[in-house]
């Protein structure tokens, strides 16, 4: 079954890049674009499926626009505008600049494009909620470039593994006056780091043969893109520039991860706490030492602490936009027993100490452990998944890692139980103080079946 899901998501993600900037709530840019190509062995050529969202409020003004390549400059653009309460689709202009010089982008005619033939295939409103709950528009644009390798302008390079395109946007312009005619003059962009940009996109990892439009992933900030480039980028060996500063400063920045630092970040705190600290945890109270507890303590406070710094990442990474997955919602739902596990292993221990056997405080803290433990590790192969992994080694040597643990944490518990039993004829008469808690806690996984004693709820009946 999991090999079955796993060729799903690779049928539905694998071919697919994507890359979003989430700013609408703070009056900024916002928008997600996705990318895939198709082989076409008939043409000799490749063709490029792009989906574009734009988010906006109720006002028809200004404009959103992404190319292909790292200038103006012979680059395939396509600008979105229009007024979602006049009840008519979004404008979609595909222009480009013939020349070297910063001018404004005109409509493409058919001498610009070449071999290349660029459609429309979709283009529509579509009506969500906001950060504070206000009617939110997002223009929904489908577009198809076949033989887009063709393209006669900046070269779209489908074997590069970091390939650059620009977006820019201006929030100013009344594109009504022009009645949102696809050839309506643009004024300029707003200016600085907030009014245009760069990104990167994977175009390898982005061809295959499925020749769809492909579907954004919503809340995702990057799948198979990056705000900097990388150091195997197929445009920085043969630019120009390439040894120049300022290039060498993106790749420094593209190989440390900081385009997608915090989506990093996320996943080294969630990885560490549910597949080191947590079962490290577990394992501690079946040592069999006085100094049981305290390791047990030590090192669920820790994982605790990290998944919740974790969580805190992940927030920040969403931007404040509505959790739609079911990676973010788990997240949510593990991170509330998380902190409710705490409040019963605190209460877990000292009724023991008192009554010297179970509750249901134990009962309780032991099942929601085993719950966070085996949703945790769920939830971290979804968010690979989600993040656009689910195709790669990395997956597989995490489910592989998963399984060993397991076993591992078994076979340690089960060692530890028998030989707790063997040393303490008595239990759990003669056990005492956090040895006690140890035993009754190791006693509780259920994971050998050996008949050497009573367990304190034995002992009732």
């Amino acid at each position: 079954i999991l090999l079955l899901l796993l060729q799903l998501v690779h049928s539905a993600v694998a071919e697919t890049s994507q890359y979003c900037r989430f700013g609408h709530d703070d009056g900024e840019v916002d928008f997600c674009v996705g990318v895939s190509i198709f082989h076409n062995h008939s043409r000799a050529s490749h063709d490029l499926y792009l989906r574009l969202h734009v988010t906006q409020s109720s006002s028809g003004k200004g404009w959103n626009a992404i190319g292909s390549g790292p200038t103006m400059a012979g680059a395939l653009m396509f600008i979105v505008y229009g007024d979602p309460l006049s009840g008519r689709d979004p404008t979609v202009s595909v222009r480009t600049v013939t020349s070297n010089s910063h001018q404004s982008p005109r409509p493409v005619k058919a001498v610009d494009t070449g071999l290349a033939n660029v459609r429309l295939m979709q283009s529509e409103w579509l009506r969500t909620k906001g950060a504070d709950e206000a009617d939110v528009f997002v223009a929904s644009v489908a577009a198809v470039c076949y033989g887009c390798s063709r393209w006669p302008g900046s070269p779209i390079d489908v074997s590069d593994t970091s390939h650059p395109w620009i977006w820019a946007w201006n929030d100013r312009q009344h594109m009504s006056r022009a009645d949102y005619a696809v050839d309506a003059g643009m004024e300029v962009h707003n200016f600085g780091a907030g009014g245009w940009g760069l990104f990167y996109i994977d175009m390898q990892r982005s061809t295959g043969h499925s020749a769809s439009s492909p579907q954004i992933q919503p809340g995702v900030a990057a799948i198979g893109a990056s705000t900097f480039p990388r150091e195997t980028s197929t445009f920085l060996s043969n630019a120009e520039n390439a040894s120049s500063g300022i290039t060498s400063l993106l790749v420094a920045l593209g190989r440390f991860g900081l385009g997608l630092g915090l989506g990093h970040l996320h996943a080294f705190f969630m990885t560490t706490a549910f597949l080191f600290l947590f079962p490290m945890g577990v394992a501690a109270i079946a040592l069999g030492s006085s100094s049981s507890f305290r390791y047990h303590w030590v090192l669920q406070t820790l994982a605790s602490s990290l998944a919740v710094i974790g969580a805190i990442v992940g927030v920040i990474i969403s931007h404040r936009q509505p959790f739609w997955t079911s990676h973010q919602v788990a997240g949510i739902v593990i991170l509330l027993l998380i902190l409710m596990q705490a409040v019963l292993g605190l209460r877990h221990h000292f009724v023991f100490l008192r009554i010297r056997q179970r509750s249901w405080v134990s009962h309780a803290h032991i099942w929601s452990g085993r719950f966070i433990l085996v949703s945790g590790l769920g939830n971290i192969v979804s968010g690979m998944a989600m993040a656009g992994h689910a195709t790669g080694a990395g997956i597989w040597l995490v489910l592989v890692f998963m399984l060993l643990g397991a076993a591992s944490l078994a076979l340690w518990i089960c060692i530890a139980r028998r030989r707790s039993r063997m040393a303490s004829p008595g239990f759990p008469e003669n056990a005492t103080g956090a040895a006690a808690w140890r035993l009754v806690d190791a006693s509780n996984f259920g994971l050998c079946d050996d008949s050497d004693g009573e367990s304190p709820e034995d002992s009732k009946d």
